[in-house]
Order: C-alpha cells, then structure tokens, then sequence
C-alpha cells in the first residue's frame, strides 16, 4: 500500500515537473538549505526504505545484491543530514540547466510507473 501511494506521488510530482522544469530549479534556488536538506534525506531514506522492502521479499543472488544496495542507500542517507553535502548537492543541481530537470522528471515518471508495477 505505502509502495502504491509513494508511486502516485512519484509520477504526479514527474509530471508536474515535467511541464514546469523551471519549477524545480526556482525551488531549489529559493528555499534555505536547512528545508531541502530534510527532503533530501526522507527522499532517499523512503527510495532505501523501499528497496530494501522489495529485496527482502525476493530470492536470488540479485535480491542479495540490491539489499546490500539498500543498506547502502541508508547510510548514504544519513551524510544528507550533513550540512557540507547537502549545500554542495544543492549548489550543483541550482546550476544545471532546464534540460537536466526534464531528463530527471523523466525518470521521476519510470520511477513511480516501476514502483506501481512491482507492488
């Protein structure tokens, strides 16, 4: 169910990007690092969370592979809570240009439409 629901907004928020890529640059612009640094860490805490979840219920050798990936994912996750990487991340994606933005809404979109298709 939670799988379901964090789809949707996957795709909603891909899609809502997508028609408005500079949406996304002015809101990375404007906000204080401090706000984005907490998005920053639940987004990869919850993309973790839940390749961790789908590895756990799977066999295989590839299964044990992306788990390792997951717990990977959250560590990772805990140097967004750091202020250094967090201001460096948001520094260079406030740099990229509007084509990047589109290509990530993209894959925003594949994101949520594979989080549906899994569950």
């Amino acid at each position: 169910m939670f799988a379901k629901i964090l789809g949707w907004a996957w795709i909603i928020l891909g899609v809502v990007f997508l028609m408005k890529p500079q949406m996304l640059r002015n809101r990375l612009q404007k906000k204080g690092i401090k706000k984005i640094r907490k998005y920053l860490f639940a987004a990869a805490l919850a993309l973790s969370s839940m390749i961790l979840s789908v590895a756990w219920n799977s066999e295989g050798i590839l299964a044990k592979i992306v788990f390792i990936f997951g717990l990977v994912g959250i560590f990772k996750s805990m140097f967004f809570l750091k202020e250094k990487t967090s201001e460096k991340l948001v520094e260079w994606l406030s740099k990229q240009q509007l084509k990047f933005f589109t290509v990530w809404a993209v894959a925003q979109i594949c994101f949520g439409v594979m989080l549906l298709l899994l569950r």
